[in-house]
């Protein structure tokens, strides 16, 4: 496994990110549930009306490699890049 970046700033970053993920995985299991209650209330059709969107998951997800710097580092330099660029 990788090493993590150890700046403060990087940390609390981290910190919030899986706080969100977190928060994503107890919306999903509601949102999972909601699902089956109508499709208890409305039938099999709910299912044949989902299958629609099947069509529109990417083929292929790349893989999150480590480089040699944390990527939330690389995150703040992007930001302040765009904002030096946008000041000239």
């Amino acid at each position: 496994m990788a090493s993590l970046c150890k700046k403060q700033q990087c940390t609390i970053d981290r910190r919030g990110f899986r706080q969100e993920l977190d928060s994503w995985k107890h919306k999903l299991l509601h949102c999972v549930g909601f699902e089956s209650i109508l499709e208890g209330l409305i039938g099999p059709e709910l299912v044949e009306d989902l299958k629609v969107f099947k069509d529109f998951e990417p083929v292929s997800v790349s893989d999150w490699s480590f480089k040699e710097n944390c990527l939330f580092c690389w995150l703040r330099r992007d930001k302040v890049k765009e904002h030096l660029i946008g000041l000239h």
